[in-house]
């Protein structure tokens, strides 16, 4: 067995997987393939090679996409599939953080088209302790990672797919 079977399953699994549970099926298992990727790459791989990385799969398929109308709706349900199946994956990898998921969120939706852009932040917790925390937006919209983790947060950088 090589080792690409062990790191990622073979594109047909995701497909045939897909087909039997439908579109939310198939954001889940393509979520849960990037997702794991992400989370393994996160502790052996310079973290400015992994961005750079994610960034460079958004590009590969970049097309502008209407807003509004229908297009617009067809857009805005993709991104939300996106989520669920990344928020999905996420409980079942171990070690899954906030940087995992923005990441994981920010290559599916630039592999399928999406601009987004994953923000980076630091404060202090309520003891007083350092905290960061990693979240993406879409279309000036935080669409995960947002809620009460961004309380008292100064954004440091960003990265935009």
């Amino acid at each position: 067995m090589g080792a690409s079977r062990v790191i990622a399953p073979p594109a047909r699994w995701v497909e045939r997987l897909g087909r039997a549970c439908g579109d939310e099926g198939l954001a889940t298992a393509q979520a849960l393939a990037v997702v794991w990727m992400v989370r393994a790459a996160l502790g052996r791989v310079p973290f400015e090679t992994l961005g750079a990385a994610v960034a460079r799969l958004g590009r590969r398929r970049r097309r502008i996409e209407p807003i509004r109308g229908a297009a617009g709706a067809r857009r805005i349900e993709r991104i939300e599939r996106v989520v669920r199946g990344v928020n999905r994956a996420s409980r079942r990898v171990r070690g899954a953080t906030c940087l995992t998921r923005a990441l994981a969120v920010q290559a599916l939706l630039g592999f399928t088209g999406v601009s987004s852009l994953v923000r980076y932040g630091v404060g202090r917790d309520a003891k007083g302790g350092f905290r960061a925390h990693a979240w993406v937006e879409c279309d000036g919209r935080v669409i995960i990672g947002g809620g009460e983790d961004m309380n008292g947060l100064v954004a440091l950088s960003a990265q935009q797919c």
